[in-house]
């Protein structure tokens, strides 16, 4: 697993995004892994949305790129 940010995206506040865990996922079906949970909750924070803990891993990857493309692009030159 990877547990550094992704180069150079941050939060709104500054804080680094941790890596959204892509591709790790053991169990598409069950809960979403650490890093996505990590990576979702900023995501959710910075769009000013709310948290759903209870999302499966391919529900929070989903959700992780929506966010993803509608918020402004982060660490992109």
């Amino acid at each position: 697993m990877h547990d550094e940010p992704t180069e150079g995206a941050h939060t709104a506040n500054g804080d680094p995004i941790p890596d959204p865990g892509h591709g790790e996922v053991a169990g598409a079906d069950g809960p979403m892994t650490g890093p996505q949970e990590t990576h979702l909750r900023a995501l959710c924070a910075e769009a000013g949305e709310e948290f759903d803990g209870s999302l499966t891993a391919d529900q929070a990857r989903e959700r992780i790129e929506e966010l993803e493309r509608r918020l402004p692009a982060r660490g992109l030159d």
